[in-house]
């Protein structure tokens, strides 16, 4: 049994949900949850309440937003940094809206994990009288991962992390299945089925085709409003045609193999999309993952990104369209917090020492150096090293920009990512040989 931590501090994980639907499936995966009555404390001004318990040996700190969107993400993420200051990662773990047929080349079907490699904050720009502009310029960009970060989601997008991945994540799924069938909630996280996994023609709106209803008439074009009681009635309620479904591969190979168990887990590494805004609109989805290369819409992730280093891990549960229902949110989730649990067992998890040699003898192990810190080997805690950037020579508390990893600077001061200088930004003219502004070094008369 993993001992209760002392101290928050001793705090490197935590998993952030928004909807109560996400924390629960979180919640039920947890190999052990510590007592809420002997907690940890919270930092003086800190509302929130958490949940603490491990994921294998890992300690871990759930936390449930108390609504949706980028505000109040910002505002946990900002609150949860005050009370555990040591957390190497976050994850944010829950539901999104899918591309179905995004840029990398491959069907993302319901029940699909997406996990973060970017983010891009869609909604935040200028609107002119011609259409909205997004600001994408250097000091509007959300920053990028740590390296540390980068290096895990690069590992994950290669075939053999990939499959791995899969793999684990389908094992936990089974056992959370397997937990909750002797409870209440039985069958609360199985596959919803091939038949509930259908896609629309973009341009096919949700809406009255077999009752009479004049804003559903009026609707021709995806500027045009329906009443809202379309919005929360079925495909089959309002009669919408089949005719009008998408093929997909994948679910036609099933079909025709009659097979409608839950298949095997897909990963997909990519970019998300962050708004405070639902996605319902088919060509707005469209469009938007064309012009910003993502793959999946989400809500929260532009609020934690740059306050806490991130990885964004969700489960589809719809396909960004009018058509979207709550049929598949849990199953969803359930997929979501168990590929969270198999990549904190393979990638952070303390290495299992094996007790014995081939040849049957009790093996004896040195001393392994380890910071107790941050649980890695390979230095002490009194060595300097940043639990933000997991990189030595300094603390986590240095003057230390991430996006440029220079240091005398933080990410939101402004600074030149190429020379490294710090009061203006790459955009403006300057010599890297003589560090003067107005002509570039390759016109520089000092050469």
């Amino acid at each position: 049994m993993v001992p209760r931590p002392r101290s928050s501090d001793d705090f490197r994980f935590a998993i952030i949900c928004a909807l109560p639907s996400e924390y629960d499936a979180v919640y039920d995966s947890l190999d052990d949850i510590w007592d809420k009555d002997e907690g940890l404390g919270t930092a003086t001004g800190d509302p929130r309440i958490y949940t603490t318990g491990r994921i294998g040996n890992l300690p871990v700190v759930l936390v449930l937003l108390p609504g949706i969107g980028k505000r109040e993400a910002a505002s946990g993420a900002v609150e949860l940094r005050m009370s555990y200051r040591n957390l190497a990662i976050a994850f944010l773990v829950g539901i999104c809206g899918a591309v179905p047929k995004p840029h990398i080349g491959t069907e993302i079907l319901l029940g699909d994990i997406i996990i973060s490699r970017s983010l891009v904050q869609y909604d935040f720009g200028r609107q002119n009288p011609n259409g909205f502009e997004r600001k994408n310029n250097v000091d509007a960009a959300l920053g990028r991962p740590n390296k540390k970060i980068r290096a895990l989601t690069a590992l994950l997008g290669t075939r053999p992390g990939r499959d791995e991945l899969e793999g684990s994540a389908l094992e936990y799924l089974q056992q959370l299945q397997t937990k909750m069938a002797s409870t209440k909630h039985r069958g609360i996280y199985d596959y919803v089925g091939i038949a509930h996994d259908q896609l629309f023609n973009s341009k096919y709106r949700h809406k009255h085709r077999t009752e009479a209803c004049d804003i559903c008439q009026a609707c021709l074009t995806d500027n045009d409003p329906v009443c809202s009681e379309a919005a929360e009635r079925t495909c089959i309620e309002l009669g919408c045609s089949e005719g009008e479904l998408v093929n997909r591969t994948q679910l036609q190979q099933r079909q025709q193999d009659a097979i409608d168990a839950a298949p095997a887990l897909n990963v997909h590494i990519g970019t998300f999309g962050s708004a405070d805004t639902v996605m319902r609109s088919a060509q707005s989805r469209d469009i938007i993952a064309k012009r910003e290369k993502v793959i999946a819409f989400e809500m929260e992730g532009a609020g934690v990104w740059d306050e806490i280093p991130c990885i964004i891990v969700k489960g589809a549960s719809d396909y960004a369209d009018s058509h979207k229902h709550k049929k598949w949110q849990d199953y969803a989730a359930g997929v979501a917090a168990s590929t969270v649990k198999a990549i904190l067992g393979s990638y952070f998890q303390e290495a299992q020492e094996k007790k014995t040699t081939p040849s049957g003898k009790p093996r004896r192990f040195a001393r392994s150096i380890r910071c107790y810190k941050c649980l890695e080997f390979g230095h002490y805690a009194s060595a300097p090293h940043c639990f933000i950037c997991g990189e030595y020579g300094h603390g986590a508390y240095d003057l230390h920009c991430r996006k440029c990893d220079g240091f005398g600077h933080y990410d939101d001061e402004p600074h030149c990512y190429k020379c490294g200088e710090v009061g203006f930004y790459n955009n403006k003219s300057h010599c890297y040989y003589c560090h003067e502004f107005g002509h570039y070094a390759k016109n520089c008369p000092m050469r």
